[in-house]
């Protein structure tokens, strides 16, 4: 009996050391890469609900695009001078944009191939009832229509951050965008009924465009938008999240690495980093997180601007699933640079303003198809504090026109002494 007693306990721990190595293989990418190279296995995982997690949350969502890819600015035009427009308010500028996005769907589906126009089809367009689409950052032709729902008739390799959606005459309407300073025009199959009915639903509110404000407005970017007044703004507070913990075994997971399998060390200023095969993460103690892929990781097929844009989205959203507040991460552009780097960055807005104080939101980088490197800003931000008190849009606009000309005013949350609040800048 004794003697058997040390061959139990010995067969005990080898159980255990079997059991935990298959745990840590588990967490690692060499498992879930083993996985995904063997489809016998890769479907029993998907019936088991193991399905290991894809390398950057890749799955290609247009969902998650289509929501961090949204305009700023939105505007109704029943005819010259009859307009409703809204600018730097979340909760307006998306109802606007609810109303369009069948309408703005169909024409970007159905659009012919673009012919260039002059500045003048532009603005005579703007005076036609229609409606009109500011993001602010270039978009890629080519993956908008999918980002709403539908498929284009045609491959539009432009991009473009200002959208026109007018009657061409009585019976047809025409989509206009402009990008990189080109302007372009498209037929469309869009029925012009249905844009007079969505025109003649909305009573003017007093928006109208730089190029229609006369001689205080003159040297201001001609499609500025300029409302009456704004929507109440105050000030922003920041929570910065990088240092917790559930957030961190998230963030962790989403990007392929076992925190408890990682080699794990803490920097002089408090900087939490963690190594593994899969990687390098750093979750920094002002709320910045860096992770770097493993060199082994970043060969694969080659993707164009859309799927990763589709890929960064999806991945931050997983990344920030049910740590958010009052910020939106918003899509704020796509470079190919000569090294073959692609990078896709993010700004937060909050209700409607970008948020100029922190930088870039997310960068997120790919080489060869394949995640390289994400740097993301871990916070959490929340409306607080009295109203803040704002120069009207037109006084700011001609501050802006002098100051530079040709410019427009923008309206963003920068430092300022006291916090974090809303200002008037010159773009």
């Amino acid at each position: 009996m004794k003697k058997k007693l040390p061959e139990r306990l010995k067969s005990l721990l080898i159980l255990l050391l079997a059991l935990s190595a298959v745990y840590l293989a588990y967490e690692s990418r060499v498992f879930h890469e083993f996985v995904r190279g063997s489809e016998l296995l890769s479907t029993l995982a998907d019936r088991l609900g193991t399905e290991p997690p894809r390398e950057g949350g890749q799955s290609g969502s247009a969902e998650s695009a289509a929501s961090a890819v949204r305009p700023v600015c939105a505007v109704l035009t029943n005819g010259p001078g009859a307009r409703f427009g809204a600018a730097y308010d979340e909760e307006s500028v998306s109802a606007l944009f609810e109303r369009c996005a069948v309408l703005f769907g169909e024409a970007l589906g159905s659009a012919t191939a673009p012919e260039r126009c002059s500045r003048e089809d532009w603005q005579a367009a703007l005076d036609r009832p229609g409606f009109y689409l500011d993001y602010q950052t270039e978009l890629p032709l080519r993956a908008l229509p999918r980002w709403l729902g539908v498929s284009a008739a045609t491959r539009n390799t432009d991009v473009a951050s200002r959208f026109l959606v007018a009657l061409n005459g009585e019976e047809s309407v025409a989509l206009y965008y402009y990008g990189r300073g080109i302007y372009a025009r498209c037929e469309t199959a869009s029925a012009a009924e249905s844009l007079r009915q969505l025109t003649a639903d909305f009573l003017p509110n007093g928006a109208y465009f730089a190029f229609e404000g006369g001689a205080a407005c003159a040297n201001v970017e001609p499609d500025t938008l300029l409302l009456p007044e704004l929507s109440e703004k105050r000030g922003l507070t920041r929570e910065v999240l990088s240092m917790h913990t559930a957030l961190r075994e998230q963030t962790a997971s989403a990007l392929g690495i076992s925190i408890l399998g990682s080699a794990a060390y803490s920097e002089r200023d408090g900087t939490q980093v963690y190594v593994s095969g899969g990687g390098t993460l750093r979750f920094q103690p002002d709320g910045r997180v860096l992770y770097n892929a493993a060199d082994s990781e970043r060969s694969g097929e080659e993707a164009d601007a859309p799927e990763l844009i589709d890929r960064a989205c999806a991945l931050l959203t997983q990344l920030r699933s049910g740590f958010t507040g009052e910020e939106r991460l918003c899509f704020d552009g796509f470079a190919a640079e000569e090294d073959g780097t692609q990078s896709v960055r993010f700004a937060w807005y909050v209700g409607g303003v970008r948020l100029a104080a922190a930088g870039d939101a997310a960068l997120v980088r790919y080489r060869g198809g394949q995640l390289e490197s994400l740097e993301l800003e871990l916070c959490r931000y929340t409306r607080t504090g009295e109203p803040c008190v704002l120069l009207p849009p037109l006084q700011a606009a001609a501050i802006a026109g002098g100051l530079e000309p040709g410019s427009a005013p923008r309206l963003v949350y920068d430092e300022t002494e006291e916090g974090l609040n809303p200002v008037w800048t010159a773009e």
